[in-house]
C-alpha cells in the first residue's frame, strides 16, 4: 500500500493502475462505481489529481487477514493531506496475491469525511 501512495503523491498515475484487477468495484457510502478497464481508472485518477503541489497520500494497514485460496482482505486507513487540512477514510481492499505481487480486486469505503467533499470526491474517484 505504501507502494500505491507514494506512487500517487509522485503523479505516477499508469504505474498505480497495475495494482488493481479490472474491471474494478469500488463501494463508497451509497455509491458504486465499476471501472471497466485500466484507461477508465486512470482517466478518473487524471481528472482529480489537482495540479500545483500535489496531495500527500498515506496508508495505515490496520489489519490483514489471513489469505484463504489466495485471497484476502486489507483495513487501512487512506489519509490525504493537503494545504487545507487533513481526511483520513477507513478502507477495505479486497486482494490476491499472484506472482506479480499484491492485486486489488475491490474496494469498500466504509465512511468519507463530509469536512472536506473535495477531498471526499477524490477517494471515490481514486478508489482507495
Amino acid at each position: 500500500m505504501q507502494q500505491i501512495m507514494r506512487m500517487l503523491s509522485e503523479r505516477k498515475l499508469r504505474e498505480v493502475t497495475r495494482f488493481y484487477d479490472f474491471p474494478l468495484p469500488v463501494h463508497w457510502d451509497e455509491h458504486f462505481v465499476i471501472y471497466q478497464t485500466p484507461e477508465a481508472f486512470l482517466e478518473a485518477l487524471s481528472d482529480h489529481i489537482p495540479q500545483g503541489v500535489p496531495p500527500r497520500y498515506e496508508a495505515h494497514v490496520r489489519a490483514i487477514e489471513l489469505p484463504r485460496q489466495g485471497r484476502y482482505r486489507l483495513w487501512c486507513d487512506f489519509i490525504v493531506s493537503t494545504p487545507a487540512g487533513v481526511t483520513v477514510t477507513p478502507t477495505v481492499h479486497f486482494c490476491r496475491q499472484d506472482e506479480a505481487g499484491m492485486r486489488i480486486e475491490m474496494v469498500e469505503t466504509q465512511t468519507c469525511s463530509t469536512a472536506m467533499p473535495e477531498v471526499a470526491r477524490e477517494v471515490l474517484v481514486l478508489g482507495l
